[in-house]
């Protein structure tokens, strides 16, 4: 979005221009083409953001077709599961009807052996009681034995029915841990296709939130600028105020032999003087304050981020100074852009191009570029650099007053 608004401005300020050199040749920059100018920049202005509020309505049209497909696609995934949990309760069903088959046959067969057991002692007993009167020491040892016997019979069946619903406990803890892994894969499926679109959301979110955080990065950039310039004067102004005052009971203190007094009438005379030549400063600085007036030529469509730095850095300063200055946009203002581009003084123009903001000037005589307003900023000669006097109590002006009584 942000290459395509800056591709339509590109187009917009190319066409403007275009046209408002032909008006301005046509009808010698009449209030007509001026007027008819505006009219035209209304007209694109509202077509950019109808386009705008286009290509918004397609990325939300595509957001609501990507959500229904997910929808789709999450639907048909609970009728593929809904459908394998009714195979999967079929299949169950099904090996419970054997397990039950298997069971009865396993019970007719233990009732078809104990009916012959049954009959084997039924013959058992008769031969007994022929031969009971013979036997009974050798019966009582085979009832022994035979008792034995049905125990581990009985212990043999108990064991294999143990074992029978052992396996049938286990074959359901299979069956129910295959339903639970399959109801698990199911759900880690769906959570991530929920994860992906939230991730989604999350990524637009922060693209969002960096551009706006970035802004206001930028914004804070300046604001923390200015104010560091602001309490770096407020600094300097003060350590300056300190040692005068410092000075000033050096001098009192020295003052109090006989000698020193006629010392104080001459630092009075000379404060008096200096008064005087304060407040002819003072008028002197209001009057060319009032008549002056600075121009920083400007691109606020810039693409360079030093560009714009600078352009900050500059407009900080005077404004912390309270140095009264007017802002001349080259992008949107093609006079401005001609009449830097003339004025620039053939010395201070780059070898290859066109002169780049800011440009610095006092109404029509040209003061510098930003390398020239940083080099006076840092040998504090900036209000001369400026054509400007520097206010009573600043640093410039203490040091032009040290350079005149020297």
């Amino acid at each position: 979005l942000v290459s395509h608004r800056c591709e339509t401005h590109i187009i917009t300020v190319g066409a403007e221009q275009s046209r408002a050199e032909q008006s301005r040749a046509e009808q010698s920059r009449t209030e007509q083409s001026r007027t008819e100018q505006s009219r035209a920049e209304q007209s694109r202005a509202k077509q950019s953001r109808a386009e705008t509020e286009q290509s918004r309505a397609k990325q939300s049209k595509a957001e609501q077709s990507r959500t229904e497909q997910s929808r789709a696609k999450q639907s048909r995934a609970e009728q593929s599961r809904t459908e394998q949990s009714k195979a999967e309760q079929s299949r169950t069903e099904q090996s419970r009807a054997k397990q039950s088959r298997a069971e009865q046959s396993r019970a007719k067969q233990s009732r078809a052996e104990q009916s012959r057991t049954e009959q084997s002692r039924a013959e058992q007993s008769r031969t007994e009681q022929s031969r009971a009167k013979q036997s009974r020491a050798e019966q009582s040892r085979t009832e022994q034995s035979r008792a034995e016997q049905s125990r581990t019979e009985q212990s043999r069946t108990e064991q294999s029915k143990a074992e029978q619903s052992r396996a049938e406990q286990n074959r359901a803890e299979q069956s129910r841990a295959e339903q639970s892994r399959a109801e698990q894969s199911r759900a880690k499926q769906s959570r991530a296709e929920q994860s992906r679109t939230e991730q989604s959301r999350a990524e637009q979110s922060r693209a969002e939130q960096s551009r706006t955080e970035q802004n206001r990065a930028e914004q804070n950039r300046t604001e923390q600028s200015r104010t560091e310039q602001s309490k770096a004067e407020q600094s300097r102004a003060e350590q300056s105020r300190t040692e005068q005052n410092r000075a000033e009971q050096s001098r009192t203190e020295q003052s109090r032999t006989e000698q020193s007094r006629t010392e104080q009438s001459r630092a009075e005379q000379s404060r008096a003087e200096q008064s005087r030549a304060s407040f002819c400063l003072t008028g002197a600085s209001a009057t060319t304050h009032s008549n002056m007036v600075i121009k920083v030529y400007i691109a606020t469509s810039s693409g360079s981020t030093s560009i714009k730095k600078q352009q900050q850095d500059v407009m900080g300063f005077l404004s912390a100074n309270k140095i009264e200055f007017e802002e001349c946009d080259i992008a949107a203002n093609e006079d401005n852009r001609k009449w830097m581009r003339e004025n620039v003084p053939e010395e201070a123009r780059p070898t290859a191009g066109n002169p780049l903001p800011p440009q610095i000037f006092n109404q029509d005589r040209y003061c510098g570029n930003y390398e020239a307003f940083f080099d006076a900023r840092e040998d504090n000669i900036v209000y001369a650099f400026l054509g400007l006097t520097a206010p009573p109590g600043s640093k410039e002006a203490d040091a032009l007053a040290k350079r005149e009584q020297q």
